[in-house]
């Protein structure tokens, strides 16, 4: 792994693709760059080997130049924050995205979309349904009635 200090923006827009590499950002963040990774083709990314449970692990904090230099180590920091305190980060991550694609989530964006385009009786009908899901997801099917 390279030097600490020595990376920039700039120096790590100026990598070609070529052989695998590993460059190190300190606080074991680093830049993977894959054989073809190059800033153009999306082939970089910004990883953090972790320890959990006596168990290596290595989390993925975004690809660059999407997520800039400050922004893995915002990341990174916030990773070391949730193992301090017993969590394991790549879990944390895992959870948050299934919880963005529950059948309720994905009913309040349904909604908030078509919020323009339906009429008012429509739209507070769609609220109603929206609401007793919510208020029933942990019922078993048989008790549920919305009307």
């Amino acid at each position: 792994m390279g030097s600490v200090n020595k990376q920039t923006d700039a120096y790590l827009r100026a990598i070609k693709p070529g052989n695998p590499q590993k460059i190190g950002f300190g606080g074991r963040l680093y830049m993977h760059v894959s054989p073809t990774g190059s800033p153009a083709t999306g082939g970089m990314s910004w990883r953090m080997n972790y320890l959990f449970d006596g168990k290596d692990k290595t989390l993925s904090l975004g690809k660059y130049p999407a997520i800039g230099i400050r922004d893995a180590r915002q990341r990174r920091d916030e990773a070391k924050e949730q193992l301090a305190k017993g969590i394991d980060p790549s879990a944390e991550k895992k959870l948050a995205k299934v919880e963005r694609y529950t059948f309720e989530a994905a009913g309040e964006r349904w909604y908030e979309h078509h919020a323009a385009e339906t009429v008012p009786t429509t739209h507070k009908k769609s609220r109603m349904y929206l609401d007793c899901c919510a208020a029933c997801k942990n019922d078993p099917p048989e008790r549920v009635m919305c009307t």
